[in-house]
């Protein structure tokens, strides 16, 4: 089973090719492919890679991320 997004017209804005797309905030989502996750825009533009075990976009415009055992936040830029 793969994820996308699509648009109000039905139409594909972010192809169906991740394992799973999260909750948009603040223009972002994370994703997770190859067991790895990252964040994505609006438009599926990769912003932070899939380098992370896990990420979870905040409201705020912060992103909680883990890698291994330790956690770190990202500041995701404003639109």
């Amino acid at each position: 089973r793969k994820e996308g997004v699509i648009n109000k017209r039905g139409e594909f804005v972010v192809p169906p090719i991740y394992s799973h797309i999260g909750h948009y905030r603040n223009g972002f989502a994370s994703f997770r492919l190859d067991s790895r996750s990252g964040i994505i825009d609006k438009s599926g533009n990769i912003l932070v890679p899939n380098i992370y075990d896990g990420v979870c976009v905040l409201e705020d415009g912060f992103a909680i991320v883990k890698k291994s055992s330790k956690f770190g936040y990202l500041s995701l830029p404003l639109y």
